[in-house]
């Protein structure tokens, strides 16, 4: 289970700190902008974010980076409209998809002997 605390309680296992790291690469849709939307901007956006897993409990030794990157085509304007109703394709940001998600629960597990190794006494 997951849960936001202040501090931890005494059956807290992990502990999860952001990096702070963050990228964006969206761009200014100018020429969107200017028509309206008729004139559609494409380009590859990227989206990354990272946390560092300590145990709650005894020495802070280690700890464990997790990263997750999710790199995708954008559409902007009119376009996209249509584009959205098709497989692969999602409305609003990287962030709101499910695939975003997903991609940062199988760095945890990617990094599950690491976490593992973490906890142990």
């Amino acid at each position: 289970m997951v849960r936001l605390e202040r501090a931890p309680s005494p059956d807290t296992d992990l502990m999860a700190a952001s990096t702070g790291v963050h990228c964006n690469t969206a761009v200014i849709p100018l020429f969107t902008i200017v028509s309206f939307g008729v004139l559609p901007t494409i380009f590859e956006d990227e989206e990354c974010e990272a946390m560092v897993l300590r145990a709650a409990r005894g020495s802070a030794r280690t700890s464990q980076p997790v990263e997750a990157r999710y790199k995708g085509r954008v559409v902007m304007g009119w376009l996209a409209v249509p584009l959205g109703l098709l497989p692969g394709w999602s409305y609003g940001s990287a962030r709101d998809d499910r695939r975003y998600a997903q991609r940062f629960r199988i760095e945890i597990l990617r990094n599950r002997a690491q976490i593992e190794r973490i906890m142990a006494p």
